[in-house]
């Protein structure tokens, strides 16, 4: 009984320090994600692309690369996926959506 209302406090203690932090978190580059977006700015850097492909293929990286200008430029990331095969796979710096 007294074990199942300290899991309870610490989870909630848990819970509210991630949202207090998370809301208090500073945008990127110090200005507001709207803000980023009208200046053509990305919300998702090449190195979150990469990442993010890495972590869903399980592949290896071979290369990553941005592509185009304004609201045309493309995060292109090649990779070596486990059963041997090049994927290129291109992410929307903007939205973070594949193409």
């Amino acid at each position: 009984m007294v074990m199942n209302r300290l899991r309870t406090a610490l989870t909630s203690a848990l819970v509210t320090a991630l949202l207090l932090a998370t809301a208090n978190a500073a945008p990127r580059d110090g200005q507001p994600p709207a803000l980023l977006l009208a200046q053509g700015g990305e919300r998702v850097t090449l190195e979150e692309a990469a990442a993010s492909v890495r972590a869903e293929t399980g592949g290896r990286i071979l290369s990553a690369e941005t592509r185009g200008r304004g609201a045309d430029r493309v995060h292109r990331i090649k990779v070596l996926t486990g059963d041997n095969r090049v994927r290129i796979i291109e992410v929307d710096p903007r939205s973070g959506s594949r193409r």
